[in-house]
């Protein structure tokens, strides 16, 4: 507990939280995150404003082009603050970090979609962790357009996939 109140923290479950954690992290580390991240929003953020999780389930669930702006104005507030958060984390060249604007959660697990999804800086998921991996590039970028990105592919997989080759030839 000693040092916890040395890093500032009152609270033991301080340390739960990423921002807490990531600095003393030794090992190599890649920050994959959307600063829209829906499994957030939808399970932290909404139920508690704005009229809870039923004003919000067209907005989240449904499309984006459902949101009223007060709702657009507290997801831009999240994502201010998840940013400014990664900002004021302590430089090392061992963390790669690609922080995008699209409206998911859980995007890691589809390999397919690494490739044709999310870009930072005209950068895939796939070329930023590989550049990063291999040591070719420190990649850490934020997309820090201020508006949520539907990202989701209207395709069916195998639709998606020829269209990711295509792309990546």
């Amino acid at each position: 507990m000693d040092e916890l109140l040395a890093k500032g923290m009152s609270n033991a479950d301080n340390c739960l939280f990423p921002e807490n954690l990531v600095n003393d992290v030794q090992t190599p580390l890649f920050l994959l995150e959307s600063s829209f991240d829906l499994f957030q929003l939808k399970e932290t953020i909404t139920p508690f404003i704005g009229g809870g999780k039923p004003e919000w389930n067209n907005c989240l669930n449904n499309s984006l082009t459902l949101c009223n702006a007060t709702q657009l104005e507290i997801m831009q507030e999240f994502q201010k603050i998840f940013i400014q958060t990664l900002q004021n984390l302590n430089y090392s060249p061992s963390r790669g970090m690609f922080i995008h604007t699209c409206h998911r959660h859980g995007h890691i697990f589809f390999k397919e979609e690494w490739q044709c999804s999310c870009v930072v800086n005209n950068v895939t998921i796939a070329g930023a962790i590989g550049d990063w991996y291999f040591d070719r590039n420190c990649f850490q970028q934020i997309d820090i357009c201020n508006v949520p990105r539907n990202c989701t592919s209207t395709l069916d997989f195998d639709a998606f996939n020829r269209k990711c080759i295509e792309l990546n030839k």
